[in-house]
């Protein structure tokens, strides 16, 4: 027989897994641009195109740079919301999260439909 306490315990591990994925998933385009850039050879010539080609990188990395900002926010409230499901505190936070967490499909979608069933049900 399970506690009342236990599917919270539960959901609040997987909410601290997908916390990490977001991150990950925010920081690896990133990665790439820049470690790709870093392993390019440069002639000695700069033509315009090359100088155009740097403007929409920086561009590209300020973008990036956002998401990955955006994803570190998503991930930290979701690890906070984890933490405070796995205590049995601040329920409104957790409902809330949980309704961001929809926007992230697909697991962010099942993740929040979960979260939202399991905050919803009447405690004894």
């Amino acid at each position: 027989m399970l506690t009342p306490e236990q599917p919270l315990r539960r959901l609040a591990a997987v909410q601290k897994l997908y916390a990490w994925g977001i991150l990950a998933l925010g920081a690896s385009p990133l990665a790439v641009v820049l470690f790709g850039r870093m392993l390019y050879k440069d002639d000695p010539t700069y033509t315009f195109s090359e100088l155009f080609a740097d403007f929409l990188l920086v561009a590209l990395l300020s973008m990036m740079g956002m998401i990955l900002v955006a994803c570190a926010l998503s991930a930290a409230a979701t690890a906070l919301s984890a933490r405070f499901m796995s205590r049995g505190s601040h329920p409104l936070y957790c409902k809330a999260v949980a309704v961001l967490n929809l926007l992230y499909f697909p697991f962010g979608t099942a993740l929040g439909v979960m979260t939202l069933r399991t905050l919803s049900r009447e405690r004894r």
